[in-house]
């Protein structure tokens, strides 16, 4: 498996395991994520995920 591959499975992996900690804001897990704004970060996660942040939250 090439390194990008590797990069995108563990942030996908790091990205489900902070959105499943709910005592963190989506705000507080796009700032652990690094992303520029709350915008971007609803963007990568409908792509990445299938949901947006609150959907995947809302299981």
């Amino acid at each position: 498996m090439p390194a990008s591959q590797w990069i995108l499975f563990y942030a996908a992996f790091e990205l489900v395991s902070l959105l499943n900690d709910t005592t963190k804001t989506l705000t507080e897990v796009s700032d652990l994520m690094h992303f520029e704004n709350i915008s971007h970060f609803s963007r990568y996660v409908k792509k990445t995920l299938g949901k947006t942040p609150s959907e995947f939250r809302n299981k």
